[in-house]
């Protein structure tokens, strides 16, 4: 028989984690000049905001996937299509600081490497 899971001690630990998170992507980012690796983490608070959220909502655990528009939906946010394209975007990094090996478009990193301060 399995144990019972505290949703609320779920909700707390993706928060938690991600306030952590966006404080490395910030450092990243701003103070080391580290886009690439800052937008990693900044996936990674996004992703982590919307698991809490998905348990918030339907009271379960959110399934092991990193794609931020799925969570979206599980977690049954109105998004416009421009924020759904703007979660879709940042799930770039995702892929990118796990699997190096991928190509993407140099234009694409051009214009994440413009970030402003």
């Amino acid at each position: 028989m399995m144990a019972e899971i505290d949703i609320d001690r779920q909700i707390a630990y993706w928060r938690d984690g991600a306030q952590k998170d966006l404080i490395f992507a910030e450092k990243s980012i701003l103070r080391d000049r580290e886009t690439l690796y800052g937008l990693f983490f900044a996936h990674l608070v996004l992703e982590k905001i919307l698991r809490a959220h998905v348990c918030k909502t339907t009271r379960e655990i959110p399934p092991r996937i990193h794609k931020l528009v799925a969570l979206a939906r599980l977690g049954q946010l109105d998004f416009s299509q421009e924020q759904l394209d703007f979660l879709a975007i940042v799930n770039i990094y995702n892929l990118e600081g796990r699997y190096p090996e991928m190509e993407f478009p140099r234009a694409f990193f051009f214009n994440c490497e413009k970030v402003s301060v």
